[in-house]
């Protein structure tokens, strides 16, 4: 699962290349089905695509859902009187729910304020102080025992033996689950450069 993040009135710093151009379709949808019968046009596409959104920062934003939450709750923590109830709660959802230009523009000067004042850093070197300290889980697949007893389990164990939990690798224990979501200041960033440019933006 991951979160689209889309401009609503981006900032076009240069202009679409025609090797993406050339295969939107109706409602600037892409044309892949056209697309793949032409030799290379697919490698082609991609590479100016990326060159391009390099160079339109405000067009487009894409994080997985172990990136998103993290950045999400960072952008919540310095922006709670910025954002409303609603804002803060579908920021979590791609529901397509828009920001305007203002939270945008507004979003982008805290996090700028706050990776210039070391505030961001302050923030990251917590958060990691935080989860170190987060308890071992029960694997939830052998419920802490350390050896499957589900069907699996019975079809792998040989004779007496027991067969260990391949989810926990028979220790019962996993990290804490809380720890799977990771955080980078430079990701933060590009999402407050994303937010400048963006004209008001929407998840999907």
């Amino acid at each position: 699962m991951g979160m689209d993040i889309y401009g609503l009135n981006p900032i076009k710093n240069t202009p679409e290349p025609e090797a993406v151009a050339k295969w939107r379709i109706k409602d600037g949808m892409i044309n892949w089905k056209a697309m793949e019968s032409v030799k290379g046009a697919q490698e082609e596409y991609f590479l100016a695509l990326e060159k391009w959104n390099n160079e339109n920062p405000g067009d487009y934003f894409r994080a997985n859902i172990w990136w998103w939450r993290p950045l999400w709750e960072c952008v919540c923590y310095f922006c709670d009187d910025i954002l409303t109830e609603e804002d803060e709660k579908n920021g979590k959802m791609n529901n397509g729910y828009e920001y305007s230009i203002k939270t945008a523009q507004a979003i982008s000067n805290r996090l700028e304020q706050a990776l210039k004042d070391g505030d961001l850093h302050k923030y990251r070197d917590e958060r990691n102080e935080f989860l170190n300290e987060l308890p071992d889980e029960d694997c939830k697949i052998c419920n802490g025992t350390g050896v499957r007893e589900d069907e699996i389990g019975k079809k792998e164990r040989k004779k007496d033996e027991e067969f260990k939990c391949n989810g926990c690798q028979g220790r019962g224990k996993n990290e804490n689950f809380a720890k799977n979501y990771d955080f980078d200041i430079d990701f933060v960033m590009d999402f407050a450069k994303f937010c400048e440019q963006s004209g008001g933006f929407s998840i999907c």
